[in-house]
């Protein structure tokens, strides 16, 4: 009986000829042709059962990054482990090799490689398989126990994916004091999105899990192309989550640390968007409270994301904080917020305010000072002295409006920091419209 070879491969030619050549070998095998990985694994959902996967690590669609070694965790997902079918992924010139090692994968094989290689290889693995059963696939489901025994590693998917309701977790993208944030498949259309998930620790925390509940219900009714969205919030296998769209993109401060510093004109495209998303939020009443670099992304064509709002709060919610308590990146916290008054839109505005000072200069606002030394320069308003010294006028004078300790001299909203943008950097301003 013919073994069932799958072959996810985004080059069209490429992938005939793989088709080609398992099919003139002697291995005794049925081809089935996948442009991506995505098709690939809602096809095996939907009850292929291969006895050997191919796929390419790069991803066929970079708006829709579904790797090689995301289909091996998603496999593992659906099977277990020890269950799921041998993986081969074939791997560019300037790509790593280990990711696909680590999430699993049989053998990988550096493009372009020989067709005996392939073939010797996945023989190999097949018989294997065939040779040494494997015990009866059972998914690998995340559960609250489980979950909590994945938050002990380095990475929850350091041993494989999970099945989630509907979704395939096939990698962590990182995880805060509050939760994990998870790339998710969805099973039932192949999109990607972003999945925070509340930390075990946190769910009988009743202020730590009223801040995960708000970050959930916050963006409700807000839609703008320079927030994220979200999707979904609710429970599923004793896990309280949040569905958020999956934004490719690069965190601002590793563009600011790979680069040294942005450009004047394109970090003041970045603050424009930025500044528009905050219009909107303004306009239902909510603030984010923690603008900083971490939390903006950028894609390759520089649009730009304001993400996680885990200490965004509408106008009218419960306090969740104590008396004297500041939430927030300290160097991002505004004079009279450290004097003890309420954050607002103003705080925002300064927040972005550092941001910006930060993409022109470079300079760490963090690096080497203490938290008193950095209140201080706060409240003294040294950094904007620095930025009349060392920016041009222009950009010295808005980041002056956007940090002034006085609030009288400070940007009142965003609408009045886009009208200086507009009228100081038309160019800018008009490339952040797109």
């Amino acid at each position: 009986m013919s073994q069932l070879v799958v072959i996810a491969e985004p080059d069209e030619d490429l992938r005939s000829k793989l088709k080609e050549m398992f099919e003139k070998s002697s291995l005794d095998v049925e081809v089935k042709l996948f442009p991506d990985t995505i098709s690939a694994l809602l096809a095996i959902h939907q009850g292929l059962d291969p006895a050997l996967v191919v796929t390419a690590q790069e991803p066929a669609d970079p708006k829709n990054p579904m790797t090689g070694a995301d289909l091996c965790r998603g496999l593992q997902a659906l099977y277990g482990v020890a269950s799921a079918p041998p993986m081969i992924v074939t791997v560019n010139e300037t790509s790593p090799l280990m990711p696909a090692y680590q999430a699993g994968a049989t053998d990988v094989l550096l493009k372009p490689f020989r067709d005996a290689s392939l073939l010797s290889k996945s023989h190999m693995s097949m018989e294997h398989r065939k040779k040494t059963p494997a015990p009866p696939a059972e998914p690998r489901k995340l559960t609250a126990q489980s979950f909590q025994i994945a938050c002990r590693l380095r990475s929850m998917t350091d041993e494989g994916g999970w099945l989630f309701g509907s979704n395939l977790v096939v990698q962590e993208l990182g995880r805060g004091g509050i939760g994990v944030v998870v790339k998710g498949m969805n099973l039932m259309d192949g999109e990607l999105s972003a999945i925070k998930l509340l930390q075990p620790e946190h769910v009988h925390d009743e202020e730590w899990f009223s801040r995960f509940r708000r970050e959930g219900r916050v963006l409700t009714g807000i839609s703008h192309p320079n927030l994220v969205t979200n999707n979904a919030i609710g429970v599923d296998s004793g896990i309280n989550y949040i569905d958020m769209d999956f934004v490719v993109g690069t965190p601002l401060n590793e563009l600011i640390e790979t680069s040294g510093f942005i450009p004047e004109e394109v970090a003041i495209g970045y603050i424009a968007q930025i500044a528009r998303g905050l219009e909107a939020l303004a306009h239902h009443g909510v603030i984010h409270r923690d603008i900083k670099p971490e939390n903006i992304m950028i894609t390759d064509v520089g649009h730009a994301w304001l993400i996680d709002f885990g200490l965004s709060k509408r106008k009218g919610d419960v306090q969740l904080t104590q008396e004297g308590e500041i939430l927030g990146t300290i160097a991002f916290i505004a004079p009279e917020t450290i004097s003890g008054a309420e954050p607002d839109i103003m705080s925002d505005i300064y927040a972005l305010g550092v941001t910006l000072y930060e993409m022109l200069t470079g300079e760490d606002l963090l690096a080497s000072k203490t938290t008193r030394e950095i209140f201080l320069d706060t409240l003294r308003g040294k950094t904007v002295d620095k930025a009349e010294s060392s920016l041009s006028p222009k950009a010295a004078e808005i980041i002056k409006k956007m940090m002034a300790v006085s609030r009288k001299e400070r940007y009142p909203t965003p609408s009045a920091l886009l009208q200086d943008i507009r009228a100081y950097y038309p160019e800018a301003f008009a490339k952040g419209l797109g």
